[in-house]
């Protein structure tokens, strides 16, 4: 989170003409917009795409791992149809034809 030097701003507020009181009021007013305001730091922005990265990494690994499956699911159902269905359907058409 950055740093904001009161005694610096108001020092070159004076170094540029500004009488002290008037320095300190800008400083207390420019401190309190800056307190009250919704900032994000680097630091911040690096944390939240180093979690969503993650994120994304394991929904598609997820997704990776459901396709395999319903592949794997697929074949199986495919090859069961082919060896006993099929065959007993040929058999009743056959029964049935003679």
């Amino acid at each position: 989170m950055s740093h904001f030097d009161t005694y610096v701003f108001i020092k070159n507020l004076e170094s540029s003409g500004i009488p002290e009181h008037q320095a300190k009021a800008i400083c207390d007013g420019l401190r309190e917009c800056h307190d009250s305001s919704d900032h994000v730091s680097k630091a911040d922005m690096e944390c939240l795409e180093s979690r969503l990265e993650r994120k994304i990494s394991d929904t598609a690994h997820r997704q990776t791992k459901v396709i395999g499956a319903m592949i794997v699911g697929s074949i199986t159902l495919l090859t069961l149809f082919d060896r006993y269905v099929h065959t007993t359907i040929a058999s009743l058409t056959q029964s049935f034809w003679s």
